[in-house]
């Protein structure tokens, strides 16, 4: 991990639609990984790209931007069945720069292009408030210091 983690509580996400039924987004975790030298084979066998957790309740990653930025996102939707409840619950409860637990497994490949469980970073990021899709100033302030700018579009 050579960048974050950072997480936002998002203010103004989009409610699910008829045509999108996406839920909302509560919270959106952004870190960034040394994932440079990764060839194109095995990260497509990374495609979970590891093991993420926030507060307890598992994430799922997706790669933000460009390859070589080597970013990646969570997003916690306020309701849906795959983040747990309490977890939710007990990231609602933290105020805006309290820390949040987060923990990160990242996938590291391995010699005959597999990937195996990498080392688990235990972080508590201070909570920050951000919009939907970081586009705000503060959000595009931060995401650049960790090496992630641009990715706002």
């Amino acid at each position: 991990m050579i960048g974050g983690p950072l997480i936002y509580r998002i203010t103004d996400a989009p409610k699910p639609t008829e045509t999108d039924l996406t839920a909302q987004i509560a919270y959106t975790l952004v870190f960034r990984l040394s994932r440079y030298r990764v060839k194109d084979d095995v990260a497509a066998l990374m495609l979970s790209f590891g093991a993420y957790a926030v507060a307890g309740g598992t994430v799922s990653a997706y790669r933000l931007g460009p390859k070589r930025n080597a970013c990646f996102a969570a997003d916690v939707p306020r309701d849906s069945d795959q983040f747990d409840p309490a977890a939710l619950r007990r990231v609602d409860a933290v105020r805006l720069g309290g820390g949040v637990r987060v923990d990160l497994r990242p996938n590291m490949p391995r010699r005959g292009l597999r990937a195996a469980r990498g080392r688990l970073y235990v972080r508590h990021p201070t909570l920050r408030s951000g919009v939907f899709r970081l586009k705000d100033a503060a959000g595009r302030r931060e995401l650049k210091r960790i090496g992630c700018s641009g990715l706002t579009s």
